[in-house]
């Protein structure tokens, strides 16, 4: 069996199954940021190259480690938010007082380069035959880690469970350099437990 997993984001993490090998790696684009493109906005031009340099690489990875099978992590929607707790410890009001902010959402172009190389992605598994299955967070999470969120009250449950997918890593014995590949390697292990669920697992949740 010899199939990858994405984690496509700004910096994209894969994961690969290559019979009893498991490796990690990612992918940072090497084209410059035009001068003077502001925080969230977007060049479609400059999008477009970033594209083609994401395209370019993976199209010669899947070819040489002859992929068969690729995994997606499902792109959130751009209007995800979550009410973060604030304690005010200053009140007077039984000494503590609790107010909630409006976290989180993500910029128009961080959402328009995930779409985007999703499609790249999907695109050129067409192109060489390679089925695609794509799953949700909570999916991977719970095949590859046990639990899909953080526990109650954790202050940036992201990064936690980031911190986790690392540590997992580390107990199987894979290499990451960063929580991108560790995420790439938990999207690629739950991948195979639906290719081969008898081998690998009935119970890998899949969507």
């Amino acid at each position: 069996m010899r199939i990858a997993g994405l984690d496509i984001a700004t910096n994209t993490g894969v994961g690969l199954i290559l019979g009893e090998e498991v490796r990690a790696l990612s992918f940072r684009p090497k084209e410059k940021r035009p001068f003077g493109l502001g925080p969230g906005e977007v060049d479609f031009a400059y999008e477009g190259r970033l594209a083609r340099e994401f395209r370019d690489w993976l199209r010669p990875l899947l070819v040489a480690e002859g992929i068969e099978a690729v995994g997606i992590e499902k792109p959130l929607p751009p209007n995800v938010t979550y009410r973060k707790p604030i304690v005010d410890r200053n009140t007077e009001w039984a000494g503590t007082a609790i107010r909630y902010e409006e976290k989180g959402g993500t910029t128009m172009a961080t959402i328009f380069r995930i779409y985007s190389f999703v499609g790249e992605a999907c695109e050129l598994c067409a192109r060489l035959n390679i089925p695609v299955h794509v799953f949700s967070q909570d999916a991977w999470r719970k095949s590859f880690l046990g639990f899909s969120k953080a526990p109650k009250g954790t202050t940036d449950g992201s990064a936690w469970l980031k911190a986790q997918a690392k540590a997992q890593c580390g107990r199987i014995g894979v290499e990451v350099k960063n929580a991108d590949a560790a995420d790439a390697v938990g999207v690629v292990w739950h991948l195979r437990g639906i290719v081969d669920p008898l081998k690998h697992g009935l119970f890998a949740a899949a969507e």
